[in-house]
C-alpha cells in the first residue's frame, strides 16, 4: 500500500523510475505520513464536491420549477386582469342601459300622463 502510495505520488510530480526513493530514513516516514492524510483529505474533498455539485443540481432544477411557476402565474394574473377588464366594461355598459332604461321610463310614463289628460279633456 504505501509502496503504490509513494508511486502515485511521485509519478504525478513527475518522478522518473530511474531515479532511486529510500524509505527508510525519517523523513520519508514522515513524508508517508503527510502524504496519506493529504490523499485522504482529497478523497473526502472529492466527496464533498459530489454532494455540493448534486445540492446545485438540485437547486437549479428547484430554481428552474420556481420560474416556470412565476411565468404561469403571471399568465393568469394577465388572464385575470383581462377578465377583470371585460366585466368592468359590462358593468359600465350595463349601467348605460339602465340609464336609458330609466329614461324611457319617465318618458312613458310623461306620455301616459299627457294621453291620460288629453282623454280626460275629450271626455269632459
Amino acid at each position: 500500500m504505501e509502496a503504490e502510495l509513494i508511486k502515485e505520488a511521485l509519478l504525478e510530480t513527475g518522478w522518473r523510475s530511474s531515479f532511486a526513493f529510500p524509505i527508510a530514513s525519517k523523513e520519508n516516514m514522515k513524508f508517508l505520513e503527510v502524504l496519506a492524510e493529504t490523499k485522504a483529505k482529497i478523497a473526502e474533498t472529492k466527496d464533498s464536491l459530489e454532494m455540493y455539485e448534486e445540492k446545485n443540481t438540485k437547486l437549479k432544477d428547484h430554481l428552474a420549477l420556481i420560474f416556470n411557476e412565476r411565468k404561469l402565474t403571471e399568465q393568469l394574473n394577465f388572464e385575470v386582469d383581462r377578465e377583470i377588464g371585460d366585466l368592468e366594461q359590462f358593468i359600465k355598459l350595463t349601467e348605460q342601459e339602465n340609464r336609458r332604461t330609466v329614461n324611457d321610463h319617465k318618458r312613458l310614463v310623461d306620455q301616459k300622463k299627457k294621453i291620460a289628460s288629453r282623454l280626460e279633456s275629450l271626455e269632459v
